[in-house]
């Protein structure tokens, strides 16, 4: 994981300038998630924002009361895809791959198994 692309100052700079973190829920982000966990067949999905030390989650779909949650970024998946060359992180069986298998998430709440 390249922190890098974490820390990148303009990347931050533009999140910053949207003003979004730590706002409050706004049903069009509901929307976005609740598209995305039915596009996906997926009993959950999130929009996340990651700055150079957290991810966000400005909306999430099939866990309750978790808008508004900040996430480590040494444990944001959100934050591991954008420190991966090329922006994209696909793991289909997060139990069978072994970055990802003892991971709190995998093994604890939520239970992720595909990200």
């Amino acid at each position: 994981m390249s922190a890098n692309a974490l820390t990148d100052t303009r990347r931050v700079s533009v999140l910053r300038d949207l003003a979004i973190l730590d706002t409050p829920a706004e049903a069009a982000y509901d929307d976005i998630a609740m598209l995305a966990a039915a596009s996906c067949r997926s009993a959950m999905a999130a929009v996340n924002f990651v700055d150079h030390d957290r991810h966000w989650t400005k909306a999430i779909a099939g866990v309750a009361g978790r808008q508004g949650s900040n996430v480590d970024a040494n444990l944001s998946l959100c934050a591991a895809t954008i420190c991966t060359d090329g922006g994209l992180l696909s793991v289909p069986d997060m139990l069978a791959d072994e970055r990802w298998q003892s991971h709190p998430f995998v093994m604890g709440g939520p239970q992720l198994r595909f990200y």
